[in-house]
């Protein structure tokens, strides 16, 4: 499929995907180059695949020990993007949106050939919380997942060092950053900012050029905005303390799904880390964890957390684990008495 700033590919099944693709790329190109008030340079070539496990099978990144993909990491190479579905066309449309944003802020940055300028020359060094966190407020400005996120940050005050947080950490506090911008100064000031750093080659140049205030005390500002607001919004929504989660979170790990039984006396929970998926059942009042389901390997690379689904049956005695395997949708019964499975 052929397009004036975009070459559209698919296989087999995949023509509706690839209908959907054409036409939100094209409206999401029209969105971003308005937002970022910058022209793309070049065609874009769209790759969309039917399903991530056909991504993860896929050889992308190996060509000259140039990029190291295991199993599906890599969504830009080059001017290729490459983007699958999970079931839910909104995410679809998401990963073409982050996708385009990251073209267009790195042609801004460093012309039409970027990769080849970002690895041969050290010009202008953009730090994760930079990038990231500008092409993830471009795609989408707000969400319940991303106002976690940043609470989150607040309480764990990892607005102090910006350079050393982990690139999923820096996303979210760059994101925070160009948020509070938006709400404070305007989306207007962002490309501004954007063209003051690449002229001066100096991130820290752009804002105070702009804005006019050093970027410590941006921070500063930031993170008070963010401190009211969820102070704010407690008041508002207090928690409640009857039913707390006793879960710790770790590195490279995400709880994806939380279950209670009915009756509160156990809690079922999912939990992945670098790819492999687990369900946990957790013995509130014996204070216990069992894990009763293990799935997949350890693996850098991007996870699939539409599965496992997990529900009680209204008994309690009875947890079901929806789960994939080869492409094919299984339903498993875990009878929490007996210890036994119901595999179907």
């Amino acid at each position: 499929m052929n397009f004036p700033q975009f070459n559209v590919y698919y296989y087999g099944t995949g023509k509706d995907l690839a209908d959907y693709s054409a036409r939100k790329a094209h409206e999401n190109l029209k969105e971003l180059e308005k937002f970022f008030d910058y022209k793309l340079h070049g065609k874009v070539f769209l790759l969309v695949f039917n399903t991530l496990e056909d991504f993860r099978q896929s050889n992308i990144g190996l060509e000259e020990g140039v990029d190291q993909n295991i199993g599906g990491t890599i969504r830009i190479h080059g001017n290729k993007i490459f983007v699958y579905f999970e079931g839910d066309h909104q995410k679809l449309n998401l990963q073409i949106r982050k996708s385009i944003a990251e073209i267009l802020f790195y042609q801004m940055g460093y012309g039409d050939n970027w990769r080849e300028i970002i690895k041969n020359a050290a010009l202008l060094s953009i730090p994760d919380w930079y990038a990231k966190g500008l092409t993830s407020f471009a795609t989408e400005a707000w969400n319940e997942n991303i106002h976690n996120a940043i609470k989150d940050a607040i309480a764990t005050d990892k607005f102090k060092n910006l350079n050393r947080l982990e690139p999923e950490q820096a996303e979210k506090v760059g994101h925070a950053l160009w948020y509070y911008i938006s709400q404070v100064y305007g989306n207007e000031v962002i490309p501004n900012i954007s063209y003051m750093s690449r002229v001066s080659r100096n991130i820290e140049n752009g804002f105070l050029y702009v804005l006019g205030v050093p970027l410590p005390n941006l921070m500063l500002e930031a993170k008070e905005f963010y401190a009211k607001k969820f102070e704010s919004e407690a008041k508002i929504y207090p928690l409640n303390d009857e039913f707390k989660v006793p879960l710790k979170t770790r590195k490279n790990q995400k709880h994806t799904r939380i279950a209670a039984s009915p009756d509160r006396a156990m809690l079922a929970y999912t939990h992945n880390k670098l790819g492999q998926s687990r369900v946990f059942i957790y013995d509130l009042k014996k204070n216990k964890k069992k894990r009763i389901f293990r799935k997949g390997y350890k693996l850098d690379r991007i996870p699939n957390l539409n599965y496992p689904i997990i529900a009680w049956h209204p008994s309690g005695e009875m947890l079901a684990v929806v789960h994939e395997k080869n492409g094919e949708i299984f339903l498993d019964l875990y009878d929490t008495k007996e210890k036994k499975w119901n595999k179907r």
